[in-house]
């Protein structure tokens, strides 16, 4: 028998099933770093669910809608139940008849009362105390869109950081591996006698300059993963600058116009109007109070000579506060200044959102410009590098020169780099200053309908 034939029949199907398994194993590699790979719409999404600051924002709208309902309730009828247990001994002399007689009593008392009130008219306090409550809990569902979009501004400025600082670290490593190169070379040079000390050393003090550059860029790198972490929720993965940009206003104009309608300015507006209707709370508080009230009562020795008594009864009360010691009127007065106060911190928050918008179109305007620019640059730099090597390999430059040149190209990388951060950051930070970077426009949320809760 052929035992090589035998042997390769034998191991045919191993290397098959090996093979297989190498695919395998490849294809699911792929996968889990696919898996890994994270865009910023979903760096966003999972800010939106994990971020404590969205959270608490979130928390308070919830207790906002509680108050409402709390206030709304005033209007409904109160039902209460009360009871006391007491034993009530007495002493004393009757002097009525003479002679005088001393007596000793003692009663265990028992009643139990339920009664029953509506509010007629509360002198305004209750519907002062609805509209502070309902206004107070729209504010809270804007100042919820606010926070997010200052949440969404600062995920994406993190996002992109770790981008940078990656590519900022990676151009600084290429940057040393280069110089380490040309250290290399200067140092040959130098051992087959076509070189120079000078030469070696320029080159180790670049080399040394590169290193200290490249830790730099490390340490960024650490502080940007941190901040994002914080920030999104979770550790960043392998990260990518975003292919398209948001959808901005086509001119300033409409972008001013967008301005006095962003989450910011409606929470302000709403919290205004909510403490302008404490204002009319506090003044409410000097009227008068009607109610309707019906209570029935039953009662066990409630006093001498009677054994239980069972009472029933209905009528009007009528409350009027007369003097309470100036506190009434100087709560309203109180609550005045304060409504004052919020007003005028409203209208410079409007104001304050116009130049923000102005100051966010310009910079963007900006950052498009300067990134034309630096490209231009680093096309420049890439040709004048070219040829400096060039010249040097023919004897007309100088290590120093090469040198010189090959920093040129890397601060023009870095430069776009920083540049292509900027200008996304600066797209965010104008959608966000109009109102429009949310969960719904992003498209994370749906859309709500106006007015719905």
């Amino acid at each position: 028998m052929d035992w090589t034939v035998q042997s390769n029949y034998i191991l045919m199907p191993v290397k098959a099933f090996v093979l297989h398994a190498l695919v395998a194993m490849c294809l699911i590699a792929g996968m889990s770093a696919a898996a890994r790979a994270e865009t910023l719409n979903q760096a966003l999404v999972d800010a939106w669910h994990n971020n404590s600051r969205i959270a608490a924002a979130r928390a308070n709208q919830s207790a906002a809608r509680h108050s409402l309902r709390a206030a709304e309730g005033g209007w409904y009828p109160r039902l209460g139940l009360n009871g006391k247990l007491a034993r009530d001994h007495t002493e004393g002399t009757i002097t009525l008849f003479q002679p005088a007689m001393d007596f000793s009593a003692d009663l265990n008392q028992a009643t139990i009362a339920l009664r029953l009130e509506q509010p007629l008219w509360e002198g305004g306090r209750l519907a002062s105390r609805i509209s502070a409550a309902k206004r107070s809990a729209l504010a809270s569902r804007a100042h919820v869109h606010a926070r997010t979009a200052q949440v969404f501004l600062n995920a994406v400025k993190v996002y992109l950081d770790v981008v940078a600082a990656q590519k900022l670290l990676q151009v600084q490593k290429d940057n040393v591996a280069v110089i380490q190169r040309q250290k290399e070379a200067a140092r040959a040079a130098l051992d087959h006698g076509e070189g120079t000390r000078t030469e070696v050393a320029q080159a180790d003090s670049r080399l040394q300059r590169a290193v200290a550059r490249r830790i730099r860029a490390a340490a960024a790198l650490a502080r940007a993963r941190a901040l994002y972490r914080a920030v999104i929720g979770h550790e960043p993965d392998t990260l990518s600058l975003p292919a398209t940009l948001p959808e901005l206003p086509p001119t300033l104009t409409q972008a001013k116009r967008l301005a006095s309608h962003n989450y910011g300015v409606k929470t302000a507006r709403l919290q205004a109007r909510s403490a302008a209707a404490r204002a009319e709370l506090a003044d409410s508080a000097v009227m008068p109070s009607i109610r309707l009230f019906a209570e029935a009562r039953r009662a066990r020795e409630p006093q001498y000579g009677f054994q239980e008594v069972n009472d029933t009864m209905i009528g009007i009360s009528l409350s009027v506060p007369i003097w309470r010691g100036g506190s009434l009127r100087a709560r309203s007065a109180a609550a005045h200044d304060k409504a004052h106060a919020v007003g005028l911190e409203a209208r410079a928050i409007q104001d304050h959102a116009r130049s923000r918008v102005v100051a966010s179109w310009h910079e963007y305007m900006a950052t498009q410009a300067a990134m034309q620019a630096i490209e231009a640059q680093r096309t420049a730099a890439r040709i004048a590098y070219d040829g400096v090597q060039a010249e040097y390999r023919h004897g007309e430059r100088t290590l120093l020169d090469v040198l010189n040149a090959e920093q040129e190209v890397r601060s023009a990388e870095a430069a776009l780099i920083q540049a292509r951060r900027d200008r996304i950051v600066a797209a965010y930070a104008l959608l966000a200053a109009t109102g429009k970077l949310t969960a719904e426009t992003l498209g994370f949320a749906p859309v709500k309908k106006p007015g719905a809760s």
